[in-house]
């Protein structure tokens, strides 16, 4: 998916709202996507600090891919093009990028830590069936 968002922010400037890998919140691991769970109150208040714990060090990465974008976007009108620099800011890009990736990743597996056997068994069941729903796509 990293790959596929740097490769689309070469092809064209992003303008406009934000992948949905660059959205703190995007993933289902939150509000709405929970929601149905019937969470405690106990464990709404965790999520609720893994979340907002996470929230600053998520902004500072989205805030380094968007630098990243803009640079690349320079340098691509520059003359003549520098393709060594280019490669250098697609790899900035691209290893912010995973760091969201592994960040979502870690904030996923610490929610589901706090949800009880009973409430993984019915996210995962909800998943699956969104995923037949859309053709395998969440």
């Amino acid at each position: 998916m990293a790959l596929a968002l740097a490769g689309a922010a070469c092809a064209q400037p992003m303008e406009g709202p934000e992948p949905m890998a660059m959205h703190p919140r995007s993933g289902g691991m939150h509000g709405e996507g929970l929601r149905h769970l019937g969470l405690s109150e106990v464990q709404q208040d965790q999520i609720f600090k893994i979340h907002h714990d996470q929230a600053p060090e998520m902004r500072e990465r989205i805030k380094a891919v968007r630098r990243a974008q803009q640079a690349l976007r320079e340098s691509a009108r520059a003359l003549p093009f520098d393709r060594d620099r280019a490669r250098q800011l697609a790899d900035t890009e691209a290893k912010a990028l995973a760091q969201i990736a592994l960040m979502r990743a870690e904030t996923m597996s610490r929610v589901r830590a706090v949800l009880t056997e009973a409430q993984r068994a019915k996210l995962d069941a909800g998943r699956d069936g969104r995923r037949g729903l859309h053709g395998g796509a969440e």
